[in-house]
């Protein structure tokens, strides 16, 4: 009976150190995402809970109780056990994480008169392959078409037939703050967000700001969004609210 109190006791210590690992990478990841890839409102309506949540499940759960389980006195034979519960622990963390990389919102362009979340996984790179770097968040940016009659044709012919708008289309970018006299051209008043919301939603959304000078719309993948922006044309937020 002692013996298998001890081996209880060696399979919990050693599940128990796999957890502690396993729990230090999923924090990071989680960090990652809620203040990196996918701050306020973009996590609560892209649906990452349940990639997240099967991350977490295989990390959290799934590894350390086959640890648990596979743990033997024979130290090769639990050797080659544990490494192949890493590898495929690893790899399902590492596909998890590409996952919400190539899906998250990269770029925040202004087309025209709104906005566009534009994702890794969206952008035209048939011009050239543009780095985004895995420590960024959503960039402003605004998108124009070009100067030239040939090139603007091209644009407006892939928009239209091929469905490729302009906002996916990086060498077509251009700073934000070289269109503010045409955002702010744009911009809706905000009793307009009544037509759409509850005013008890809307107060909730930007009872907080008093500067507020009008919203344009954010056309997201999972959900539409709103901008906020203040008297002098600065972006203030972007709020979880439906702009038509």
């Amino acid at each position: 009976m002692a013996m298998v109190r001890i081996a209880a006791r060696e399979r919990f210590k050693v599940a128990g150190i796999h957890l502690f690992f396993a729990a230090i990478l999923s924090l990071l990841a989680l960090s990652l995402v809620l203040f990196l890839w996918y701050p306020s409102p973009f996590f609560h309506v892209s649906g990452v809970q349940k990639v997240l949540g099967l991350i977490f499940f295989c990390n959290l759960v799934l590894g350390p109780v086959l640890t648990f389980l596979v743990y033997k006195k024979n130290k090769l034979k639990f050797l080659f056990d544990i490494s192949v519960i890493l590898l495929v622990q690893v790899s399902s963390f590492a596909y998890g994480l590409h996952v919400l990389s190539v899906g998250r919102p990269a770029w925040l362009v202004f087309v025209v008169d709104d906005f566009e979340v534009v994702r890794p996984v969206d952008l035209d790179v048939r011009n050239g392959y543009v780095d985004l770097g895995v420590l960024n968040g959503p960039r402003w940016i605004a998108a124009t078409y070009s100067d030239d009659p040939v090139i603007r044709k091209a644009q407006r012919e892939d928009e239209i037939f091929l469905g490729i708008s302009l906002a996916r289309r990086p060498e077509a970018y251009t700073p934000l703050e070289s269109r503010k006299d045409e955002i702010k051209y744009r911009l809706k008043p905000i009793s307009e967000l009544l037509k759409y919301n509850s005013e008890k939603k809307v107060e909730a959304a930007i009872g907080g700001w008093l500067d507020l000078f009008g919203w344009l719309p954010l056309k997201g993948t999972a959900a539409d969004l709103v901008v906020l922006f203040d008297q002098n044309i600065k972006i203030i937020a972007v709020v979880d609210l439906r702009p038509w």
